[in-house]
């Protein structure tokens, strides 16, 4: 088999072109060498196109490179470019094949890339193909070893949480039967004879106090009922202690009269006692260390509970000199029939006590009510209590209240408009707040703080945070007081 023919390229047909040449130069010779050799001419060809288009691109020019102008530079007459065509003709076609066969392999070598490349692709496809089914598969196993884990896990957190609320549960128990245990100690503790134990109820107290808040959430009734027996023991210690400070400082049958009058009389007892034997339960008086021990009992109760003892305490001192220093309307008195023959002697009418005149009997009975105090309750009432305080402000304003009354309406005294007997009482007011003031300054240790200054209000301000943050703890023994009641304090 014969090898097959190459093709047969056509021969370019050269046009002529007539070029205008400059005249030959004298000596005849090339003004270079590309002029002889036509391969150089092609390459000077070339690197004058490329500076033409660099010149016109850097000036902005357009247009392409006149070969009329290359010509001329390299040939200096006709005759020489004549002479030369068939050379330049043959480089150009030298030329013209090479880069015939340069384009004819790169066409050739593009064809095996491309089917190289096409195969790269396919490769490329196939192996990202078996990647994402890797993935799914390792997807797919995770998916199946979380199963897994859950599945093992399970047990665990369910045993987990069965421990967490057993163990509140195991607390909570442990609560209740301590406040029960605490609870039913505060009932014995009530139970005592022949007087409650005050010191163990004071510490049972704030203990129960704090076992109860855990419970508050808790809506079911054991614990209302429980909640309520507690109020019900605080009630009685209050009570007993309300009793026994009233017998110790009126007596049994006086104390008996405050208990029957229920308006005023807020506690009541638990206990269940014939009226029999009433008197003989009474006739045992309080020593004043259980008297003191109620007092911090009322303490651990709170800030409320220790102003509501005050303020009973406060009632019941003051009720002999409401009893007799209050003003009332004046009744008239029956005339009794005389004989109109005999000459009766004029009647001196008796003032009561309440009335202007006799202002200083209340200013003696209150220095006696005080001294009483300390004499019936000695070392009883703490420091921070300020308790001589206290009653001399409640003696204040209920005398203020007397005073006003007997200046008009039903109870107004007759002396209202006497300077002499106003004056008196005047003076007779102002010497006992100065002697009161005095007492409490220099036997009681009370502070008084002028009102108009404003001192002392941050120190007020935090030791009522502290109370309050604090209940059981007693309060400071700061006993300074603010005199906004009047000179009185």
């Amino acid at each position: 088999m014969a090898p097959p023919k190459s093709p047969v390229r056509p021969t370019p047909t050269l046009t002529a072109t007539r070029v205008a040449l400059p005249p030959v130069s004298p000596t005849g010779v090339p003004r270079s060498a590309a002029s002889t050799d036509p391969t150089l001419l092609l390459d000077a060809f070339d690197t004058f196109t490329q500076n033409h288009e660099r010149n016109n691109a850097s000036s902005g020019k357009k247009g392409k490179a006149d070969p009329i102008d290359f010509l001329n530079k390299h040939y200096s007459n006709e005759a020489m470019l004549v002479a030369q065509l068939p050379f330049i003709r043959d480089a150009v076609t030298d030329r013209m094949n090479r880069l015939d066969d340069t384009i004819s392999n790169a066409l050739q070598r593009q064809s095996e890339s491309a089917e190289a490349t096409q195969k790269h692709v396919q490769d490329a496809k196939v192996s990202v193909a078996s990647l994402e089914k890797r993935i799914h598969q390792v997807k797919e196993k995770a998916a199946q070893s979380e199963q897994t884990v859950r599945e093992i896990t399970k047990d665990m957190k369910r045993l987990d949480c069965a421990k967490r609320h057993l163990q509140r549960t195991i607390t909570t128990l442990k609560r209740l039967h301590m406040l029960v245990h605490a609870v039913e100690q505060l009932r014995l503790a009530c139970l005592n004879e022949p007087f409650p134990d005050y010191k163990s109820a004071s510490h049972l107290v704030d203990a129960i106090r704090l076992l109860l808040c855990h419970f508050e959430e808790y809506k079911v009734t054991p614990m209302q009922l429980l909640s309520q027996k507690v109020t019900d023991l605080h009630g009685e210690l209050k009570f007993c202690l309300i009793r026994a400070f009233r017998v110790v400082g009126f007596g049994v049958d006086a104390t008996l009269e405050l208990e029957k009058d229920v308006k005023k009389n807020k506690y009541k007892s638990l206990r269940e006692v014939k009226e029999g034997e009433m008197h003989k339960t009474l006739t045992t008086v309080m020593p004043p260390e259980v008297m003191a021990d109620g007092i911090l009992m009322i303490d651990a109760l709170g800030k409320d509970a220790r102003n509501e003892f005050i303020t009973v305490f406060g009632q019941d001192q003051l009720a002999e000199y409401t009893k007799r220093f209050k003003p009332v309307k004046k009744q008239p008195k029956e005339q009794k029939r005389v004989s109109s023959f005999k000459v009766q002697p004029e009647e001196v009418e008796e003032k009561p006590e309440f009335t202007l005149e006799f202002i200083e009997k209340r200013f003696l009975w209150f220095r006696n009510m005080l001294n009483g105090l300390g004499e019936k309750y000695p070392a009883v009432f703490p420091n921070y209590w300020n308790i001589e305080y206290l009653m001399a402000k409640t003696f204040l304003k209920r005398t203020r209240s007397h005073i006003l009354a007997l200046f008009g309406g039903a109870t107004r005294d007759p002396d209202a408009n006497n300077a002499t007997i106003l004056l008196k009482a005047l003076q007779k007011t102002i010497q006992f707040e100065k002697e009161v003031s005095l007492a409490l300054q220099r036997e009681y240790g009370t502070i008084f703080k002028d009102p108009a200054s404003g001192k002392g209000d941050e120190a007020a301000k935090t030791q009522e945070t502290k109370e309050t943050s604090n209940p059981k703890a007693g309060p400071s023994e700061d006993k300074s007081v603010s005199s906004s009641d009047g000179r009185a304090p």
